[in-house]
């Protein structure tokens, strides 16, 4: 569902002590911030993306929000560890008239949920259920 036009520069950068050897990511220096860019087609503002990274009790969420015009808007909130193990992957929004929303859960090597997406005969809704490698991430939190 995200553009792939839409990514921010990358933040993350070599893994923390406990995903060394399996992640990019380096938790330790991912400071709370938010950015935020328009959208431009053709030299006009179409939309934009703000994404926020925020620490909770239970580690760092990033919040990420994207509209493009009349075409597309989405929501998007991926939970993790302190250590960069990931927890949760929220996103809803809704592309051509049509709502779409990602809902996993990440536990004991497994993410598990659904996700409803935009197809040429309409919604399709799949259901996730698959093992995930120690040190993988969301792709939503390659824009932070």
């Amino acid at each position: 569902m995200k553009p792939a036009s839409l990514a921010l520069p990358l933040l993350l950068s070599v893994a923390s002590a406990r995903l060394a050897a399996q992640s990019p990511i380096n938790i330790a220096t991912l400071v709370p911030h938010t950015d935020s860019f328009v959208v431009m087609i053709q030299g006009n503002p179409l939309g934009f993306q703000r994404t926020t990274l925020e620490r909770t009790e239970t580690g760092l969420r990033m919040v990420d929000d994207v509209q493009i015009g009349p075409i597309m808007t989405q929501h998007t909130e991926v939970e993790f560890a302190p250590d960069g193990t990931m927890r949760s992957t929220k996103q809803t929004g809704q592309v051509r008239g049509q709502n779409t929303s990602i809902e996993i859960a990440y536990h004991d090597g497994r993410a598990q949920g659904s996700a409803t997406t935009p197809a040429a005969a309409g919604l399709v809704t799949t259901a996730i259920d698959t093992a995930v490698a120690a040190g993988a991430v969301d792709d939503n939190l390659l824009t932070t």
